[in-house]
């Protein structure tokens, strides 16, 4: 008999594990992590590795100025339009703007496009996946999506070393971006997103091709729908589907006390979390005497930073691991202070230190910052935070470079300080491991009381 080529058939499930799939989560879990969610892992993954190096180019490429500004991120509320649309059309411009940088005559320019770049990047590829990922692996996926990062720190302290020229040297850290478009053309929009905003036709084909491209066997159809349909217009007041419009008046991120409180303290922490971390990255002249080293030694740190996170975050969850970064981070900081100067490896390896628990703390953050905010308005949320974020990245280069002139101990004063302060912020908010993500405001207020509630109740037993 002639032999016969069949295609390889998706494995299949027992009935009594498809009647366990009851929500979108469930649904994700089932489908599981493979090369669907691989699409977006490694599109974030090009994008972390170029960012790197091009928020710490002005320390090898910038001129010596009398003052250092980082532009602002944007806050753009992308909630209605979808995180694909979003991610084409700032990732396409942004990677022909990296290109076109080394070809500029003049500073002005180059002062001009840096700011575009600013307005352009986002952390959509982030939130987006993060919402494809299950959520058993949702922690160390959104963890180790940070080592490229590191990576790209490490790589940008050894190309600062070799190549002098900053044109060669800002091509050859963007030509790595342009890979992302392959991938930004393969991977589909968010099929939470899709259903929170009522396109359940449209999720249900994100789905399917997911479960194809993972070979796994979705539920029944009648099943299926029943599934996407618990996740359909989760939003009060909504008609025919659609996100609610929120005027500047009143935000939807600011709608209810308790989604304030967690929005004012995530933007507070990431002040002080990037104002810490970009500080140590560009205190080389602080705690080093060769800042290319240097720089390879930071970015060697964020690695053990990333990776210890996710085992630590999944077994004690997101809030002790932060709290606990924090605190070793400024009380490493603050030693700095006190240690004679002719002992300068001290210093170093306190700084080390340093950098690789607000490394960890970031990461966490981050992850944190996904699963506390709603899906209606994590991308707004989202938003807040990266332009608080911003703003401790503007501050910190005043305090290494001008600062510190006068003042020698004030940088290491300050990060410390502020690091010790985010531990009592970090003790307000919930914890938010094995929870599902919460799909809108309402949800995060339930969850907000069910957790107080159950610490209250362990208080009086």
């Amino acid at each position: 008999m002639p032999n016969e080529t069949t295609k390889p058939q998706p494995p299949r499930c027992s009935a009594a594990g498809m009647k366990n799939i009851e929500n979108f989560d469930d649904l994700l879990i089932h489908i599981g992590t493979g090369r669907w969610n691989a699409l977006y892992f490694l599109a974030n993954s090009f994008a972390y590795f170029v960012w790197a190096t091009q928020s710490l180019s002005f320390v090898y490429m910038a001129p010596a100025l009398d003052y250092t500004c980082l532009p602002p991120d944007n806050a753009t509320s992308v909630s209605e339009y979808g995180r694909k649309v979003v991610v084409v059309l700032t990732h396409v411009p942004l990677g022909v703007l990296y290109i076109a940088m080394s070809f500029l005559p003049t500073f002005s320019m180059v002062l001009a496009f840096r700011a575009l770049m600013g307005a352009l990047t986002n952390a959509t590829l982030y939130l987006l996946a993060m919402e494809v990922c299950e959520i058993n692996k949702r922690s160390t996926v959104g963890i180790l999506m940070g080592l490229p990062w590191a990576l790209g720190t490490m790589v940008y302290g050894g190309l600062g070393y070799l190549i002098r020229d900053w044109r060669w040297l800002n091509f050859a850290i963007s030509v790595p971006f342009l890979f992302i478009y392959v991938f930004i053309y393969l991977f589909d929009e968010s099929p939470r997103w899709l259903l929170v905003t009522g396109k359940k036709e449209k999720a249900r084909r994100v789905v399917q091709r997911a479960a194809r491209i993972n070979q796994v066997q979705l539920p029944s159809e009648e099943h299926l729908l029943t599934v996407l349909q618990k996740t359909q217009e989760p939003m009060p007041n909504a008609e025919e589907g659609k996100m609610i419009k929120t005027g500047c008046t009143s935000p939807k991120i600011f709608s209810t006390p308790i989604i304030r409180r967690v929005t004012i303290i995530l933007a507070t922490c990431y002040i002080i979390t990037t104002l810490v971390f970009t500080g140590l990255n560009v205190g080389g002249s602080v705690f080093s005497h060769n800042p290319f080293i240097y720089m390879v030694m930071g970015g060697l740190m964020e690695i053990p930073g990333y990776t210890l996170s996710a085992p630590i975050i999944n077994r004690w969850g997101r809030k002790v691991p932060l709290i606990v970064s924090f605190f070793v981070c400024g009380a490493c900081i603050l030693s700095t202070v006190i240690i004679p100067k002719d002992m300068s490896w001290l210093v170093l390896t306190l700084a080390m230190l340093g950098k690789l628990t607000v490394s960890g703390a970031y990461m966490i953050l981050v992850v944190y910052q996904a699963e506390l905010q709603p899906t209606e308005v994590r991308l707004q949320g989202k938003g807040v935070v990266r332009v608080s974020a911003s703003l401790g990245e503007c501050i910190a280069p005043y305090i290494t470079s001008l600062l510190a002139v006068a003042f020698p101990w004030l940088p290491s004063v300050l990060f410390g300080v502020t690091s010790l302060a985010a531990c009592f912020l970090l003790a307000i908010l919930p914890e938010t491991v094995g929870e599902p993500l919460p799909e809108t405001v309402e949800d995060l207020d339930k969850l907000w009381r069910r957790k107080w509630m159950s610490s209250s109740n362990s208080v009086e037993v």
